[in-house]
């Protein structure tokens, strides 16, 4: 396999050469493609920021795969609104989503004066929203057959904790996961002594996702290490783990592209179907003209798992 990929590879880096330096062809200024249907700001609790949007492609059927996108901000930011400009940019051929129901969504953020909002209560808020997703589906005249849940940063670590913790459960039946640059192992003393976001900032973010008290005096202790645990994807991977794509870059200050290489490897373990691949020059969560190749390359493998288990 790691040779089929190897040539690969070299074939798309051959053309990139061949014809000079090649920037991805993005569309971001097409907001809903034509056909659609959008609802905006559907609310699926008490709390403004349990909200999504919603577009149904008109005119292909009623029994439609879904892609629910969850956006990124260090769990204490962002918003799918905000995304948006970027939010086709990582597929770098938008129609992999054009058959598909599409649907972005907020959640209630982590903050100092509400403890009890914590990842716990953002994965309830995932899979509230997608409860609420399949009834508006419903409403609309559409049946949703399997789904692929995906984000970048921290939606990206947000989704695999649901994909993996909540999969028997899920109002939904989720077919594939997709990961881009998102934390896999928060045991890991790189996110507190040298991440960019770090030290005593870091303590406060790891304290108020897992609502275990950590600091900077105690965060290498047993107590710290298994709350840290408790909120990395890497520790719930088993066998029966949905398949997963996941993506890092090389340059990025945020996410160490171990966290991929060490997901890959569970992943592998378990015997779960999955696809890796680091972009060498790429910052965290972007894309670069000098990884077109790779970019390309990994993105063969998206639309042929979306193929496979979502679209199917």
């Amino acid at each position: 396999m790691l040779k089929v990929q190897s040539f690969l590879l070299a074939v798309v880096m051959t053309v990139v050469s061949l014809f000079g330096s090649i920037q991805l062809k993005l569309d971001f200024t097409r907001k809903i493609p034509k056909g659609y249907k959008e609802l905006t700001d559907v609310s699926y609790g008490e709390s403004p920021q349990q909200v999504f949007d919603i577009t149904f492609p008109e005119g292909i059927g009623s029994d439609l795969s879904l892609s629910v996108y969850i956006h990124g901000g260090a769990w204490w930011g962002g918003d799918k609104n905000t995304s948006y400009s970027i939010l086709y940019g990582y597929f770098s051929d938008r129609k992999m989503l054009d058959d598909m129901i599409c649907a972005r969504v907020n959640y209630r953020l982590l903050t100092e004066s509400d403890p009890g909002i914590n990842c716990e209560a953002q994965l309830q808020d995932i899979d509230n929203a997608l409860k609420k997703i399949v009834e508006v589906c419903k409403e609309n005249g559409y049946n949703v057959t399997k789904a692929m849940l995906w984000g970048e940063s921290a939606g990206g670590h947000l989704s695999t904790m649901y994909c993996y913790k909540y999969k028997k459960t899920s109002p939904v039946n989720i077919g594939l996961c997709y990961s881009i640059c998102g934390p896999t192992d928060l045991t890991d003393n790189w996110y507190f002594t040298t991440c960019e976001i770090k030290g005593r900032e870091m303590a406060t973010l790891q304290k108020l996702l897992t609502s275990a008290d950590i600091t900077l005096d105690n965060y290498t202790g047993e107590a710290a290490i298994e709350a840290r645990k408790s909120v990395s994807p890497l520790y719930y991977v088993t066998p029966d783990s949905v398949p997963t794509l996941y993506y890092s870059g090389g340059k990025d200050p945020l996410v160490q592209t171990s966290d991929g290489e060490k997901l890959a490897a569970a992943l592998k373990k378990n015997g779960v179907d999955h696809y890796y691949m680091e972009f060498p020059n790429s910052p965290h969560c972007g894309r670069v003209k000098d990884d077109y190749g790779y970019c390309k390359l990994f993105d063969l493998h998206l639309e042929s798992m979306l193929k496979k288990y979502v679209k199917r």
